[in-house]
């Protein structure tokens, strides 16, 4: 943690001592404390806080987002299945929040479940993607991205592209033009 983040801690912690039930600074602390892994576990009471005022504004993604991935941390994952579920109503255009919840589910035991949650994911990505690539007059398009997956394993790389290919060959998904972002 930089002496900048140790900073920026200590002025919430301050603001949050003048006002312990704030909706702003339980926010504020809650999100903060959810981006740095050494305080994530620290961060649930202020999320859960701040979510009780029931305020839909722009960070309201970022603590369900947060809160679920408390739950995930600390076993609760039924928890966070449902703190997903109410994130993809809240917020459907994320559509990460239909793969975690998917996620949770499998990891709270729900293999059926999950797997369900994963097929109408995939299903609304690939009919946006139709619809998209319709209106445009052009050629459905499948971007291979490894996003974080690069910095970490190349076999996660790897294994997604043998999905993917497995996928097409089998018929699962359309035959489009792929693009690998290398």
């Amino acid at each position: 943690m930089s002496s900048s983040q140790k900073q920026a801690l200590e002025d919430l912690l301050r603001e949050f001592r003048a006002d312990p039930d704030g909706y702003e600074i339980n926010k504020k602390i809650g999100v903060f404390m959810s981006r740095i892994r050494k305080y994530q576990l620290h961060a649930g009471p202020h999320l859960i806080k701040a979510l009780s005022y029931k305020i839909k504004d722009h960070d309201a993604k970022h603590l369900l987002d947060g809160l679920a991935h408390f739950y995930n941390l600390t076993g609760s994952f039924d928890a966070a299945a449902m703190i997903y579920e109410t994130a993809v109503q809240a917020c459907p255009e994320i559509s990460d929040f239909a793969f975690r919840r998917g996620d949770a589910s499998f990891r709270s035991g729900k293999a059926g479940e999950s797997s369900d949650i994963f097929r109408a994911a995939i299903d609304r990505l690939n009919r946006s993607a139709r619809a998209n690539s319709q209106s445009k007059g052009g050629p459905l398009v499948h971007l291979l991205e490894p996003r974080q997956v690069i910095c970490r394993f190349f076999g996660e790389l790897a294994a997604k592209i043998d999905l993917y290919v497995k996928a097409r060959e089998l018929g699962y998904i359309d035959s489009a033009r792929a693009i690998l972002i290398a």
